[in-house]
């Protein structure tokens, strides 16, 4: 039953693991298609900001020359200003994502360094169970040799008494004999 319980648990564990990794793929898989969609935003916008630069060039110059040089340095500055907020956003967002990427890579190292921590508690409670059903398979081995030992001796035992039982009736036999003999004929 523990075996199975740690199987158990390191299946859940590997399923965990897995589902971890998909999720990642997916989170990756979301971030290139926020970045492709942005991309693409920021070329639209670049492409409108470009047609009306060209629209307002058109009609600065209807007006007198120093206006639509002074009207255009002013815009162009706001543009810079709005551009590099833009630019610090993004950079913002960017190290954001990063930071939020490596901390979910260190949460899944941490996690499959606890797993591999199990795995080899595991291994390490199954070779004392093995070390345990070896010892108690040798004492069994060594507990039935002594009965063996025990048995052959009781056998040995026996089959002394036995010859000598045999020996004493043998000798009792050939008294009698010598007595039958020595005693006078009627």
């Amino acid at each position: 039953m523990e075996q199975q319980r740690i199987a158990e648990e390191q299946r859940i564990s590997q399923e965990r693991q897995r589902a971890e990794e998909q999720r990642l793929i997916e989170e990756q898989k979301a971030l290139y298609e926020q970045q492709l969609l942005e991309e693409q935003q920021r070329a639209l916008e670049e492409e409108m900001r470009v047609r009306e630069m060209q629209r307002v060039a058109e009609e600065q110059r209807r007006l007198a020359e120093q206006q639509r040089l002074a009207e255009d340095h002013q815009r162009l500055l706001e543009q810079q200003r709005a551009a590099e907020e833009q630019q610090r956003l993004l950079e913002q967002q960017r190290a954001a994502e990063e930071q939020r990427i490596l901390l979910e890579r260190q949460r899944v190292a941490e996690e499959q360094q606890r797993l591999l921590e199990q795995q080899r508690a595991a291994e390490e409670q199954q070779r004392f169970l093995e070390q345990q059903r070896a010892a108690e398979e040798q004492r069994i081995l060594l507990e039935r040799q002594r009965v063996e030992q025990q048995r052959l001796a009781e056998q040995q035992r026996a089959a002394e008494q036995q010859r000598i039982a045999e020996q004493q009736r043998i000798a009792e036999q050939q008294r009698a004999q010598e007595q039958q003999a020595q005693s006078p004929i009627p």
